[in-house]
């Protein structure tokens, strides 16, 4: 489906440059622009067959075109339609609004066709200045600082996000100070690994010892209360050099997650503020040897681990082993096992339910995702590498010595129809029914990633009240992939592409919507707060694409700007 998506939308564009070129030659000939036409029409019905709403960018094409043809000197006109044309697909249909569109194409093209010559250069410059400060001004006139809080309605009782601390807490209670520091181009948190049991009530301290860098932490994929979620200018000011911020909440997950800083995020993650976080069962079983690893470029090196290269650990045969893949990057990442059956035991924290044996299979792992793989140590090596020319690899190893190369991986794994199903108490009766468009567009600063047609702090924001069951539907419009993810909340996949999901309930915090690509998803309003769904591709965040999900009655203190940047 991505495939055919990417490919429809680059035949789109091409159509529309060849058309440009083909009407602008003076001796054009009707095949030509007759055989181009045809393409676009097939495009638009391929992408209408596997039911894309882009198929209505070659459509409006078509009847842009049309409407040339109508008029006398139409060879002109053809090619200020084609023009528009190929810019129009270039930019978000909710980046220009419909009147827009029409009237920038009947002004060009009566300077196009206009007798009267000595008019066009004035008229044009007037149309174009006027176009300009339409679009400059609004973003000139925004304010520098933004307040994400709901305003009080009358008879409404209002919490601010600082009272939203969680019930009282009752378990061992584990304490840690949490050091950012920088060296040289790189920053870190120390400790960069944090082990802890349900139940655990973590009382972390962070100092920051940066010269110059504010800083928070994030708890990505917990359900922490909103007060402690660490996102700077909506549940706490971003802590400056020599400052100190404490979070304190009981962890009653279970699973891989991490935590990174959510100021200034895309610089400061990419540069190393991040770390690992694994909540073992209170009781049950564990795995003999347990191991967490993240994905993470630094420079151009991409490191499994903290290592570019092959890193090796003895393991005893018989042992049971479960390997953590954090994917601390932004682009999707797949791993791959060579030399023993495995299983995809957990994804973003959450068990499946009866997962099956694999083989040859492949797991991709969007930005900010999570996936943990069982197995059995044979009497040979293991290896756990990451799909790619000369990737880096984690060898389980019996004698600590021998390793194995990694054998050709296989299709992706199809989460939609792994394990078996199990209850879930989410429910079907949804109080909010939500979709989220996610596109690309130009805005007054150049390129944009957006969400419903607007970028951050002015997407629309997504409301709800505590104790609604709330239904999203993702649709991506754009031609990049999107790890979508939602604070504090953990959604169920209900569907993709229409596909219901027939194996494993899958739970998950960091939701992939691929291009062309149509994901629901179902999760219970019951953490209230202020929470930012954000693409974790971190580049697209920076430039425009998140949100949030707000409940009715909670306000803020903090402020975006002023020395709060949360992307």
């Amino acid at each position: 489906m991505c495939v055919v998506y990417v490919i429809a939308l680059i035949a789109e564009f091409l159509t529309s440059l060849l058309l440009i070129v083909a009407l602008a030659l003076r001796r054009w000939r009707k095949w030509t622009v007759g055989t181009l036409l045809v393409l676009k029409v097939a495009v638009a019905a391929v992408m209408l067959a596997y039911g894309f709403e882009f198929a209505l960018r070659p459509l409006r094409d078509l009847a842009l075109l049309a409407v040339a043809f109508a008029f006398p000197q139409r060879q002109k006109l053809l090619v200020v339609a084609a023009a528009a044309a190929f810019v129009l697909d270039l930019l978000l249909p909710q980046a220009i609004p419909q009147w827009t569109t029409v009237a920038l194409f009947a002004v060009v093209g009566l300077l196009t066709v206009l007798p009267v010559r000595r008019w066009i250069a004035p008229v044009a410059l007037v149309v174009l200045a006027g176009l300009g400060v339409a679009v400059w001004i609004p973003a000139l006139a925004a304010p520098t600082t933004m307040n994400m809080g709901m305003t009080a309605m009358p008879g409404m009782a209002m919490r601010s996000v600082t009272q939203l601390t969680g019930p009282p807490t009752t378990g061992p209670v584990k304490k840690i100070t949490i050091t950012a520091v920088q060296n040289g181009d790189r920053y870190s948190f120390n400790p960069s690994e944090i082990h802890l049991r349900q139940g655990d009530v973590l009382d972390a301290t962070l100092v920051n010892r940066t010269p110059s860098t504010p800083v928070t932490i994030h708890w990505h994929g917990l359900d922490v209360p909103n007060a402690y979620d660490g996102v700077a200018g909506i549940t706490q000011d971003a802590v400056k050099p020599g400052g100190s911020f404490e979070y304190k909440f009981q962890v009653n997950q279970v699973g891989t997650y991490w935590y990174h800083s959510h100021e200034d995020t895309k610089d400061e993650v990419v540069r190393g503020m991040f770390g690992l976080l694994v909540v073992e069962p209170r009781t049950g079983p564990v795995a003999d040897v347990d191991q967490a690893l993240s994905i993470h470029t630094w420079g151009d090196k991409l490191s499994f681990g903290d290592n570019p290269g092959v890193q090796v650990r003895p393991v005893k045969a018989g042992s049971s082993v479960r390997v953590r893949v954090v994917n601390t990057d932004s682009e999707v990442d797949s791993v791959h096992v060579t030399g023993s059956p495995w299983q995809l035991a957990a994804v973003d924290g959450n068990d499946l339910h009866e997962p099956g044996e694999l083989t040859d299979q492949t797991v991709p792992i969007g930005g900010g995702g999570r996936a943990d793989i069982h197995l059995t140590m044979p009497n040979h090596p293991v290896r756990v590498s990451l799909v790619g020319e000369d990737s880096p690899a984690y060898v389980l190893s019996p004698d600590d010595r021998s390793t194995v190369d990694a054998s050709a991986p296989g299709p992706e794994i199809d989460l939609m129809h792994y394990g078996t199903p199990a209850p879930v108490s989410l429910g079907t009766n949804y109080n909010r029914d939500y979709t989220v468009d996610l596109d690309q567009g130009i805005g007054a600063s150049g390129f944009k990633w957006t969400m419903n047609g607007g970028v951050f702090p002015d997407a629309p924001m997504l409301m709800v009240s505590e104790g609604d069951t709330v239904r999203v539907t993702f649709r991506n419009l754009s031609l990049g992939e999107h790890p979508m993810h939602l604070h504090g909340h953990e959604v169920l996949v209900l569907s993709r592409d229409g596909v219901a999901s027939a194996g494993s309930p899958v739970w998950l915090d960091t939701v992939s919507v691929q291009p062309g690509e149509t994901v629901t998803v179902a999760f219970k309003a019951d953490n209230p707060g202020i929470w930012m769904d954000h693409c974790h591709n971190l580049g697209h965040a920076k430039i425009g694409m998140v949100m949030h999900l707000a409940y009715t009655d909670v306000t803020t203190p903090f402020v975006v700007g002023d020395g709060n940047n949360p992307e």
